[in-house]
């Protein structure tokens, strides 16, 4: 679309107007004679006034993609640009209440309150579910299909930033959980992400450097 390819060579304000005007042919009852279409417009608005630090407009789209959206999936990409607006605007508990918030729709509940042991629990399962196997070869796992897993890994990766300064018990349970889906339903390109930041996590709390660096090189070949 137009508004995308815009949007894509940073002409922000064309992408806007041709996104409203693409909207505004799709007429009435858009979200039910044009569904994808509808949505696509939604989630380029959302994304062009989080950009252009519209907050209010930004919001406007979001809310009008939760209340019409089809599926939870179908909002996770709005979901996603909320998490982003709330950390570009140092709203960090905001940014990870909304996070936990949509991860237990898709039922992922993290215990209350948070401690170290539940650091230990999660670092043992990952250890378990690795098995025999080199870290190594986690690079050759299959890729991950399960849309449901998928979205789960990213709301988990989009706020751990903001976990790591303001909730940094939360941190460690947020990235095993992209850890612990990876290993268990396959890679795609935010694992990478979730394995550095795991590497983090075994190096500072237990001290395992040998471990804490094989995860980072197995990050970065991932993404190679």
């Amino acid at each position: 679309m137009a508004c995308g390819k815009a949007r894509d060579a940073t002409a922000y304000q064309s992408a806007r107007e041709y996104a409203e005007i693409g909207l505004s042919l799709l007429g009435e009852n858009a979200w039910q004679r044009h569904y994808d279409m509808t949505l696509s417009f939604h989630n380029n608005l959302t994304d062009i006034s989080w950009i252009c630090g519209d907050w209010d407009a930004m919001e406007k789209f979001i809310n009008l993609v939760i209340q019409h959206s089809r599926s939870l999936l179908d909002q996770v990409h709005v979901y996603k640009i909320q998490i982003k607006a709330k950390i570009a605007q140092t709203q960090l508990k905001e940014a990870t209440d909304i996070a936990q918030d949509f991860l237990r729709k898709l039922g992922v509940i993290f215990p209350e309150p948070l401690t170290l042991k539940d650091t230990e629990v999660v670092t043992a399962e990952i250890t378990k579910l690795i098995g025999d196997r080199d870290i190594e070869d986690l690079l050759n796992l299959p890729i991950m299909t399960d849309r449901e897993k998928i979205a789960t890994i990213q709301i988990a990766n989009s706020v751990i930033p903001a976990a790591y300064f303001s909730n940094f018990l939360l941190y460690p349970l947020l990235t095993s959980l992209s850890v612990k889906l990876s290993i268990q339903y396959g890679n795609i390109p935010e694992s990478a992400f979730g394995y550095v930041c795991y590497s983090i996590i075994v190096h500072n709390f237990w001290k395992q450097v040998d471990t804490g660096v094989k995860f980072a090189q197995l990050a970065l070949k991932l993404v190679d």
